[in-house]
């Protein structure tokens, strides 16, 4: 007797379930049109998420092509990009759109859709491990120099180097392996050697960035470059912020640019607040408080008259500022 295996049915889609935001779970093939989503054991496509019910989704393929999709859940529904779809309602599944219910994200593959391109794809670059490599001993050799500079003696940074090069390697090493957990998390993929790489290059870059207002605010003589380095501070920290956000979150760069602008306006606001109520000004730093070669000067240097006029005007904002503490301390004296 002959025994006649059947032929396995063709594969019409591929259901692609992502979690995490861009982590794919798993890839369930569809051979017949109805078919149904859910938890349930005759679904044609089981999940496992429990926001799903037994029978969650129907969909079928229209005439057109189209691929139709039913709610049939009165709980949870779908959502189609930002609009719920209720129990009873209809919608069109078009390629590159993703549903979401509960913490699964669903992507729907076509069999007699064209493919895309494999993607280029490498573990790591060396490229990047190289600008990784330049930018932490750039910035230990630049804390290094520093440390040249604050000492004394060349016993005393001898003594002093060691430590300060551990204490930075750490902070560097603990602030990127924190970054690398979170990628892990939400993404499914460990990138420390990207995370090492944005916090070195974010220091370097407010380093420079302030070298390079404070030496020209000496040679153009615009002490106002010089006196917003808190400002510059949280500026290049909302920048950094949002780069490690963008390797370690599946969020759009947009929506994340948006955020960390809005965080930044909101936290120099309120720091540019606090400024002029302690000290009636808005810079924080002091002109020249570094000196500078003089042959960088390029402004030309102001007459004594002006000078003097200058002078004048500063010697009314303090004898201003003088009578307005000394108000103050007869107040408190009152209240006492």
């Amino acid at each position: 007797m002959t025994t006649i295996t059947p032929l396995p049915a063709p594969v019409l889609a591929i259901l692609e379930v992502r979690e995490r935001g861009r982590h794919l779970a798993q890839a369930l093939p569809l051979t017949r049109w109805p078919c149904t989503i859910g938890r349930a054991a005759h679904a044609d496509a089981v999940l496992t998420d429990p926001a799903l019910a037994a029978e969650h989704l129907r969909l079928e393929r229209d005439a057109e092509g189209r691929v139709r999709v039913q709610v049939l859940d009165g709980v949870n529904g779908i959502w189609h990009g930002r609009h719920l779809v209720r129990a009873g309602g209809h919608l069109i599944w078009r390629p590159g759109q993703t549903l979401t219910v509960g913490r699964t994200h669903l992507a729907l593959r076509l069999a007699d859709a064209e493919l895309p391109p494999p993607q280029p794809w490498r573990p790591a670059s060396r490229a990047g491990a190289a600008l990784t490599a330049v930018a932490v001993l750039s910035l230990l050799g630049l804390g290094a120099a520093e440390s040249a500079l604050d000492a004394r003696t060349a016993g005393q940074w001898l003594r002093e180097l060691p430590i300060m090069l551990m204490v930075l390697t750490g902070a560097l090493t603990a602030w990127a392996l924190l970054w690398m957990l979170l990628s892990k998390l939400f993404t499914g993929y460990a990138v420390f050697g990207a995370h090492l790489r944005i916090a070195a290059l974010g220091v370097l870059a407010y380093q420079g960035l302030q070298a390079l207002l404070h030496g020209a605010a000496f040679a153009l003589s615009w002490p106002v470059l010089a006196r917003f380095d808190t400002t510059l501070l949280l500026a290049v920290l909302a920048a950094v912020l949002w780069r490690h956000l963008c390797a370690a979150t599946p969020l759009s760069r947009r929506l994340l640019g948006v955020g960390m602008g809005m965080l930044l306006a909101a936290a120099v606001a309120v720091q540019l607040g606090l400024q002029w109520q302690a000290h009636k000004r808005l810079g924080q730093g002091l002109y020249l408080s570094r000196l500078y070669p003089p042959g960088w000067r390029l402004a030309a240097p102001e007459t004594v008259d002006a000078f003097m006029a200058s002078a004048q005007d500063l010697q009314a904002t303090l004898a201003k500022r003088l009578a307005e503490q000394q108000d103050e301390e007869g107040d408190a004296g009152l209240d006492e």
